[in-house]
């Protein structure tokens, strides 16, 4: 008999299903880290152990099964009640958000606002997110903090800069006035040569993906008409990504966007189709054919107020999830509003409310989510060898996808990174240089006024970003400081009220900006009071009505 010969890839299969099987097979042999015991485990794939125990040792799991668990393990967890599934992923979102200009206030978020938002995907059960269009070499710092340890936070897959046409989305949207942010976000370029030698630079870079957009205006928040990447183009930067094992997503909003994507083999479209309803089985064709990963952005379709674009989007995804496409998903989230990692539970209620089963749901943000990152053998399910990224939740969320707000525990690599207990039981008592408020609303109508207001009032200045139907300005956080984020608002959900105070703003005393509510049009409604040991505190109504509290020490 010929002996049998196997490729180099197939050699490397066998080894690695080898050692899998090794690991199942000695998995209570193994020095065990963890064990999470009484669990209801979902594992992903669409199956579910009703009561299981899960064994760690390390980084990975060793085993997953009914059986009893070791005695000698580190750490055990009792989980009854609880459900045990894959941690989340979270393949879109944005990490330097649009507060600052220049490089030198977008390097500052590093170590300003990554701290804060980083915990938060983790509080939130996001275990593993992907970075879609953020500047290279920031963003390149933030994956190396993470992997270092010197940040907690999720697992950071990033792209760096987008391509786009000459005057296409993002770089005249989101850079339009900032030239620096313009070149770092977007890669402008409309010949074949040009876009072939960008994705090489890229890959030497150590991006994980390329990303591409294919937008002639009319998206959320864009103008009607915009300069579109050419197909041809998009060919080349497809083909050259494919030939450095590179992945591409294309970010779309018409069901030409998303077929001109599938044919020229991209492996992602990004917010899909929300410009109409589909007209046709086209595009679900096109997705299933070319086997092409679908990820809907519920969230950031849900911040327009003006359009239909919201509902249109839940009923196409609804549409090819019942042809069977595969979904992702993505928020488009922007680090710098918020609630990072909570807009990601939130985008898995959006595809409910658009008619997903929760099974579907959770799998696309775990087991399909992985695969279409290229990170499936070590990710997205609980199974025996997998890297133990893990979310232990109160209550069943097969059958309420809300019980995903119920995060009692996350592990990351092996590592309990939150735990619901702890934190509430450090938040018995409040350091005193801490600021509680971690965002704060203020509702306005006319935002040019507001704006000046209170950048007078508090002699601060504030970062104007439009969202199309939502106008915001950003109050800054300065470095060192522990007080809250928040902005103004301007929008038809935002309308000013005098029912009661709504924020307090620390301030170095209480008389001076006072007075200058006065100038300006305010009322004082509290005069300066003193409240005993915690220094003084006034109020005032805001040239729009709100009512709106300060406090000093002195």
């Amino acid at each position: 008999m010929r002996p049998l010969r196997l490729s180099g890839e197939s050699q490397f299969n066998v080894l690695r299903i080898g050692v899998l099987l090794f690991m199942a097979a000695g998995a209570y042999g193994q020095e065990a880290t963890l064990v999470i015991e009484n669990a209801r485990v979902i594992v992903g794939d669409g199956t579910v152990k009703d009561s299981a125990t899960v064994v760690i040792a390390g980084k990975r799991i060793t085993a997953v099964s009914a059986e009893s668990a070791p005695p000698d393990a580190a750490k055990r967890i009792d989980a009854r009640g609880m459900t045990l599934m894959p941690g989340l992923i979270d393949t879109h979102i944005h990490f330097f958000g649009l507060t600052a200009r220049g490089e030198a206030a977008f390097r500052a978020q590093i170590e300003t606002l990554a701290p804060k938002y980083l915990k938060d995907f983790l509080r939130y059960g996001v275990t593993t997110v992907k970075s879609l269009a953020d500047p290279l070499d920031l963003v390149l710092e933030l994956r190396t903090q993470v992997r270092e340890g010197r940040l907690p936070g999720p697992r950071i897959l990033l792209v760096g800069p987008c391509f786009t046409a000459p005057g296409g989305h993002p770089a005249v949207t989101l850079g339009q006035d900032d030239p620096w942010m313009r070149s770092e976000i977007g890669i402008e370029v409309d010949d074949e040569d040009t876009a072939r030698r960008e994705v090489r630079r890229l890959a030497a870079k150590g991006v994980d993906a390329i990303k591409a957009a294919l937008e002639a205006g009319g998206g959320t928040g864009m103008p009607e008409t915009m300069p579109r990447l050419s197909v041809e183009v998009l060919r080349a930067i497809v083909d050259e990504a494919h030939q450095h094992k590179l992945r591409v997503t294309v970010h779309t909003h018409r069901e030409q966007d998303v077929i001109d994507a599938v044919a020229s083999g991209a492996d992602g479209v990004e917010h899909g189709v929300s410009s109409a309803t589909l007209s046709d089985d086209k595009v679900a064709n096109a997705l299933l054919d070319g086997n092409v990963a679908y990820t809907p952005t519920l969230w950031i379709m849900s911040q327009d107020r003006e359009t239909e674009s919201f509902e249109i989007a839940k009923r196409n995804l609804k549409t090819l999830s019942d042809k069977g496409v595969r979904i992702i998903v993505g928020t488009d989230t922007l680090c710098s509003m918020p609630s990072p990692g909570l807009n990601t539970i939130q985008e898995t209620e959006f595809m409910a409310q658009a008619g997903l089963t929760p099974e579907r749901i959770i799998r696309a943000g775990t087991r399909d989510a992985a695969e279409h990152l290229g990170l499936l053998a070590d990710l997205g399910t609980v199974e025996a060898g997998k890297i133990a990224d893990l979310v232990l939740v109160g209550g069943d969320p097969l059958k309420d996808i809300a019980r995903l707000h119920q995060v009692q525990m996350v592990i990351k690599e092996g590592r309990i990174v939150y735990d619901a207990d702890e934190e509430t039981a450090a938040a018995q008592g409040v350091p005193s240089d801490c600021n509680p408020v971690s965002w704060f609303e203020i509702p306005v109508t006319d935002m040019p006024r507001a704006r000046a207001f209170y950048e007078r009032v508090l002699n601060v200045r504030l970062r104007p970003l439009n969202l199309g139907p939502l106008e915001m300005a950003l109050f800054p956080l300065r470095p060192g400081t522990p007080g809250a984020g928040g902005a103004l608002m301007k929008g038809e959900a935002f309308q000013p009220s005098q029912q009661g105070v709504q924020i307090y703003f620390f301030t170095p005393d209480v008389d001076g900006p006072l007075e200058r509510v006065q100038k300006l049009g305010g009322k004082v409604v509290l005069a300066k009071t003193r409240i005993g040991l915690f220094g003084f505190i006034a109020s005032f109504e805001d040239s729009e009505g709100n009512r709106i509290g300060l406090r000093s020490w002195q």
